[in-house]
């Protein structure tokens, strides 16, 4: 088919796959770094492999969370990875204590960070370019969802429908932009479904099965579940096919791959798949698969994350678009509920199973964190082509309002519902501005003030609004507290002493990160019996939470000053 022939052919799907990528650039833009499901561990594992050259060691505590998994993905990511200085490959974020993951209320694990904008540098700028990895890896797969949507006998108009549910869902486009091994994973789930779906193998087809296999199996641990896959369709093909000689090739070909890993894990920690270290650092509410209460919140989260569920399971979408979304679904089961299945879908449908059925076995193993769809999601494309027939069965040529209705979501979702989550509390780096003042912890790093509005009069029984602007130079070891106190010029004793946590409690020091810029509107409510006349402005600050001990505030030259500096003064009416 000449090449001008093929592009008329494929156009649709062309045009779909740009779409894509320009909105799931978009996404990751707005989406604050390792506010996903394991993201950062997946990050850190990467960037290891980039600063030591070797594999992590579960035993020396290397990449806690995700040390674990086979390394395929991660080595793909190298080149990325390794496209910044070493000094740069790094994660580096403040967990947030008041997380709903570690008992508090707040969707946020982490924070914006001030240079996480445009233009990205450092440890941002690497991170974000992970990211691509995993859109091109969710390009791919939609690329292959096309192709298997052709060979499970959809016509090419409906395949690029079943592919646009996989371009445009809000749950698929959320994880399709995450540093993770899970889009790889898609992929080759993918890969091998259209391999097993082919209606005469040809002599390499053994081959080509095994060595997916194996990749899968070096992507995650999960790829399992595709073993009872390839058994089946050697089933359906044991009249075509030499059936000892084809297991035998795809048994070679897949370890050769991947049987070093498992062998490596078993002689490390004495278990070919690694999980009793994991679960040793692991800790979740049990799932006990007897209990009713049990089974209604896993299904609970398992329903919304299917359709739309952001950050760590934590940002939840509007409810009607839950309810939109479950009644196109429900009409395409309306349109499949006759369905007579076909040799070529019961293979398809049987992916479906083995993914439930692993992600019930997950969450026996890791608890009821473990009902995500995500990890439902390498079947997604066989969801894709069974929603795309249904819903053409059930409202013919209306089924096109789905994709129209899903790019707007996608367009809408970052901004109204994901980024407005996580409110910025930080301000975007003003390096032009000079340090006013620096105080230097003994044991954490500098914290500078770098501009303070301070209204030179004020009125005793009222409101006095200071605005400052800061910057942290590097992580904190202890939630520092602020004071502010007013002093007669010369006088050692204060008349009037102010405290406060950063940004009132909600930018507490724990949370700062390198090259963190903020603002701080302090609102001094000044006492009515406070004396008229001058008085010099003190700031500072003490560890309130610990032994109160104040940072001592140092010159540019590396001169201790004290433990407050005088930052202007003000006069008391």
């Amino acid at each position: 088919m000449p090449a001008l022939k093929r592009f008329r052919y494929h156009w649709p799907l062309l045009l779909l796959l740009l779409v894509y990528c320009t909105l799931a650039v978009w996404w990751s833009t707005r989406i604050p770094l390792g506010e996903g499901p394991d993201e950062p561990g997946h990050a850190e594992y990467a960037l290891f492999v980039a600063r030591n050259n070797r594999l992590p060691d579960q035993r020396l505590g290397d990449v806690p969370g995700e040390g674990h998994q086979p390394p395929l993905a991660y080595w793909l990511m190298q080149p990325l990875a390794r496209s910044v200085a070493l000094e740069d490959r790094v994660v580096i974020l403040a967990n947030n204590h008041n997380w709903i993951w570690a008992g508090g209320k707040d969707p946020a694990a982490f924070a914006w960070r001030s240079i996480d904008r445009h233009p990205y540098q450092a440890d941002v700028l690497v991170w974000h370019r992970l990211r691509w990895f995993s859109i091109g890896c969710a390009t791919l797969t939609m690329v292959v969802g096309y192709g298997i949507g052709l060979r499970l006998g959809l016509r090419p108009t409906l395949a690029v429908f079943a592919a646009s549910l996989l371009a445009f869902w809000p749950q698929l486009l959320f994880h399709s932009v995450l540093v993770s091994n899970d889009p790889l994973l898609w992929l080759l789930c993918a890969t091998l479904l259209w391999l097993l779906l082919e209606p005469h193998p040809k002599p390499w087809w053994p081959w080509a099965v095994g060595a997916t296999l194996g990749a899968a199996l070096l992507t995650k641990q999960s790829a399992v579940m595709l073993i009872p896959l390839i058994g089946l369709r050697l089933w359906h093909l044991r009249h075509m096919l030499k059936l000892r000689s084809a297991i035998a090739w795809i048994t070679l070909s897949s370890a050769a791959i991947a049987g070093w890993w498992y062998l490596r894990n078993l002689l490390l920690y004495g278990d070919p798949f690694g999980l009793g270290l994991y679960k040793g650092e692991f800790s979740s509410p049990t799932f006990s698969p007897f209990s009713l209460h049990d089974w209604g919140e896993a299904m609970h989260a398992l329903g919304t994350s299917l359709i739309a569920r952001f950050g760590w399971m934590s940002v939840a979408a509007p409810q009607w678009l839950y309810w939109l979304l479950a009644i196109w679904i429900g009409l395409a089961i309306l349109g499949i509920r006759r369905w007579r299945i076909e040799q070529r879908w019961q293979l398809a449908w049987a992916l479906v199973g083995l993914s439930f059925a692993w992600t019930f076995a997950f969450a026996v193993l890791s608890g009821q964190v473990g009902w995500q769809a995500r990890f439902l999601f390498p079947a997604a494309p066989v969801a894709a082509c069974a929603l795309a027939i249904g819903l053409e069965r059930s409202v013919k040529t209306a089924a096109w309002l789905l994709p129209a209705l899903l790019v707007t979501m996608a367009v809408g979702l970052p901004n109204t519902v994901i980024s407005a989550a996580y409110p910025y509390l930080v301000v975007e780096p003003q390096p032009e501005r000079p340090v006013l003042a620096l105080w230097r912890p003994d044991t954490a790093n500098p914290i500078e003030l770098r501009g303070i509005l301070l209204p030179q009069t004020a009125k005793a029984g009222q409101p006095w609004l200071v605005n400052t602007l800061w910057r942290a130079v590097g992580k904190q070891d202890r939630k520092w507290s602020l004071f502010v106190h007013l002093a007669k010029p010369g006088s050692e004793s204060e008349s009037f002493a102010f405290d406060v946590q950063p940004q009132d409690g909600v930018w507490q020091a724990l949370r700062w990160t390198p090259d963190d810029w903020w603002e701080d509107l302090l609102t001094i409510n000044l006492p009515a019996e406070l004396e008229p006349g001058q008085y010099e402005v003190r700031m500072g600050w003490f560890d309130e939470f610990g032994d109160w001990s104040r940072a001592g505030v140092w010159s540019q030259h590396g001169v201790l000053l004290g433990d407050y500096a005088v930052v202007g003064k003000v006069v008391i009416e």
